[in-house]
């Protein structure tokens, strides 16, 4: 082995010795925690969404549940790449901080560590079943024309029967439907009697 390949030979060992700081820095540092939010899912019912149709000479409540969506948070604990400056200043002396960044990187990568979390209260609603008959509802009707109002309650059938909420004095010629619930009132739907 001639002197030149020797002094070749040490200056290569002497770079692969030296190289390796951001590797060696981003093993050598515990792991970060982390938050953040995953997909929606549905949660507990909040409510009804209310609706009515006609049926001959009644009127048929019928009431869909509405969900309030939560949040799956999801823990990540994984390593941060550390020592980039001195592997990018290795680079113009010994050429291989390049490399060092590559495994350095390649490492934080391979030790994402990803878990379910706890789920919070989403701020977006959403119908989560189908339509039903609302059978035995406490229901508010107002006449806007007037400060008089009903407190009715539909049948076991989920009906409101026009002649009880029809009154006989001509200018109430519209009515609102209002479904009461333990939060206060869900607006229905406005009619106008004319129409029968």
């Amino acid at each position: 082995m001639t002197p030149r390949h020797l002094i070749t030979l040490i200056l290569f060992l002497s770079c692969l010795y030296t190289s390796g700081c951001a590797t060696v820095l981003t093993t050598a540092y515990p792991p970060i925690h982390e938050t953040r939010h995953g997909e929606s899912i549905q949660g507990d019912t909040i409510g009804f969404s209310y609706a009515v149709t006609e049926e001959k000479n009644d009127l048929v409540l019928h009431k869909q549940p509405v969900c309030r969506q939560n949040i799956q948070l999801v823990n990540i604990k994984r390593k941060q790449l550390h020592g980039v400056i001195p592997a990018v200043l290795e680079m113009p002396f010994f050429g291989l901080g390049l490399l060092d960044l590559v495994v350095a990187g390649v490492y934080t990568r391979a030790t994402v560590d990803e878990e379910k979390g706890d789920t919070i209260p989403g701020v977006e609603v959403s119908i989560c079943g189908d339509y039903q008959i609302a059978p035995g509802q406490a229901v508010l009707i107002q006449y806007p024309g007037s400060v008089t109002f009903k407190n009715i309650q539909t049948n076991d059938v989920g009906k409101i029967l026009l002649k009880d909420i029809l009154p006989s004095n001509a200018q109430d010629r519209r009515f609102t439907i209002f479904v009461k619930e333990p939060t206060g009132l869900s607006y229905v739907k406005t009619y106008d009697k004319t129409m029968w």
